[in-house]
């Protein structure tokens, strides 16, 4: 089964785009905690929806935009 995953080049674009660098200024302006950013970029975790609101909050633009299915995770 396919897990989502975070997007990471998209969500580090958008912040860069609004003058963010690095997972702790996307940790603060999201209102997420910066060990949540580092275990969604390294696939540790799936995102969960309030944290993809949170990151569209901050940076705008589409809730799909910011996953994508990885099919080579294996089984769960």
């Amino acid at each position: 089964m396919a897990k989502l995953r975070l997007h990471s080049a998209h969500l580090f674009k958008r912040a860069k785009a609004a003058g963010d660098e690095g997972v702790p200024a996307i940790a603060k302006r999201a209102g997420v905690s910066e060990s949540t950013v580092y275990r969604l970029i390294a696939g540790t975790i799936e995102p969960s929806l309030p944290t993809l609101w949170a990151f569209r909050g901050a940076y705008g633009g589409r809730l799909d935009s910011l996953v994508h299915e990885d099919t080579t995770a294996g089984p769960s």
